[in-house]
């Protein structure tokens, strides 16, 4: 079963908006009402093989769109801590044009 939650980030308010001088502990810029578009996916799967089969089909096609889609700004897979068979797909997007444009009609999406 999934379960999939599509949201518009709101702007933050003056002040807050847009890059900040803080940093990560990789050393990106942190960043803060970019009004991108979030994609959310929750998985649940019957068995630990066939979570495996996505997270190995998922690797690849994120390595594809993480290289090839600037407009992608996060892309990642979550098993949860309390439930081995439960994952969450995050995606971040510019824009929702930009995920229902280049990134559905991409190889990686397609295949």
């Amino acid at each position: 079963a999934a379960t999939v939650t599509a949201m518009q980030l709101l702007s933050m308010g003056d002040g807050v908006r847009g890059l900040s001088t803080a940093k990560t502990t990789l050393g990106r810029e942190k960043t803060r009402g970019e009004k991108a578009f979030i994609l959310a996916v929750e998985l649940r799967f019957r068995d630990t093989g066939s979570a495996q089969e996505l997270v190995s089909a998922w690797t690849t096609a994120s390595d594809f769109c993480m290289e090839k889609e600037p407009y992608l700004f996060h892309y990642e897979v979550s098993r949860s801590d309390k439930d081995p068979l439960r994952y969450m797909i995050y995606e971040r997007y510019r824009s929702k044009a930009d995920y229902l444009g280049p990134h559905k009609e991409s190889p990686a999406f397609l295949a």
